[in-house]
């Protein structure tokens, strides 16, 4: 039987003997909301049936036609690398040196160069999110359905 979590309501009537009933607390009825599923003794994050019912629908097509445009991971590069390495003996000659190269550009390619800086230092809490979501989370990073190997390779 699949039960919910804590609050002790039935799930969605799932048959398996993987999936029991974690211990139920009982709330006050205010307080009550639904509580994740607990399958193998781990958290299931919930999405509607139709949500996940769309995510499984277009699995064959991340994996036909998304997954062949990955870039390999051997062959990517990080914006990092365009920049000097702070622990060179030579580092503030070489941003003096960046500094001048790039002192006729406009003022927006900074905050663009900035923003993409950032965007790419969060991708590992982006990789943590979609981990979490129901069909497409990669509980052991080595997942070979689509999604697992989408998530790796973009992030």
């Amino acid at each position: 039987r699949c039960v919910r979590a804590a609050a002790g309501v039935e799930g969605r009537g799932v048959n398996s003997p993987l999936v029991t009933k974690a211990a139920a607390t009982e709330l006050p009825p205010r307080l009550k909301k639904p509580a994740p599923i607990i399958l193998n003794n781990q958290v299931l994050h919930s999405i509607s049936d139709e949500r996940l019912d769309v995510v499984h629908s277009i699995a064959d097509h991340v994996e036909k036609n998304v997954l062949p445009i990955l870039t390999p991971v051997h062959k990517c590069w990080q914006p990092s690398e365009l920049l000097p390495q702070s622990q060179d003996p030579d580092f503030m000659d070489k941003v003096q040196e960046l500094r001048k190269r790039t002192s006729n550009l406009p003022d927006d390619y900074l905050v663009v160069f900035c923003g993409d800086m950032i965007t790419e230092e969060a991708l590992p809490t982006y990789m943590t999110m979609l981990n979490s979501l129901d069909g497409v989370r990669d509980e052991t990073g080595a997942s070979q359905t689509a999604w697992g190997r989408w998530t790796r390779a973009w992030t």
